[in-house]
């Protein structure tokens, strides 16, 4: 089973990384490293938000539907439809979660996690994968008086 993390950024990090994909990964598989250095750990303190599991779990259980069947045990979710089948540990500073294809996920847990919050990453922890779950909007950078280029 492949395995995922998922992180909650605070959402001026997404805007100003959301075309850094790449150097998010890295960062975040140098915070699985034990003995992670403090500056990495303030690093990811300051460019991450906390789950509240109380909130994540009611949020869970709003959005059930009849299609699937969502179990709830302490701070793992377990979440089947027919063949389909993913498990959810929450953790403050991340989410983990196993599935056997990304589709599982696309189908069963992206949904719920989307509704819950916009700026989030998901970093592959046994494969190469990552990337948000939620695509932003672009990013206004030059403000509507400027101009790439001008008249003579």
């Amino acid at each position: 089973m492949d395995e995922y993390s998922i992180y909650w950024l605070e959402d001026a990090v997404a805007d100003e990384f959301f075309y850094k994909g790449g150097l998010l990964y890295q960062f975040f598989k140098s915070s699985w490293l034990k003995d992670m250095d403090q500056d990495v750990q303030k690093q990811y303190a300051y460019i991450t938000k906390k789950f509240v599991v109380e909130h994540l779990i009611a949020h869970v259980k709003s959005f059930r539907s009849n299609k699937q069947f969502v179990e709830i045990d302490g701070h793992m979710i377990q979440i089947k439809r027919k063949n389909q089948s993913i498990t959810l540990e929450m953790y403050q500073n991340h989410l983990q979660f196993r599935c056997c294809t990304l589709k599982d996920a696309e189908e069963l847990l992206f949904p719920i996690l989307r509704s819950y919050h916009s700026s989030l990453f998901v970093a592959g922890i046994n494969v190469h994968n990552y990337g948000w779950m939620t695509p932003r909007r672009s990013v206004e950078k030059y403000e509507s008086r400027e101009r790439l280029y001008f008249l003579l």
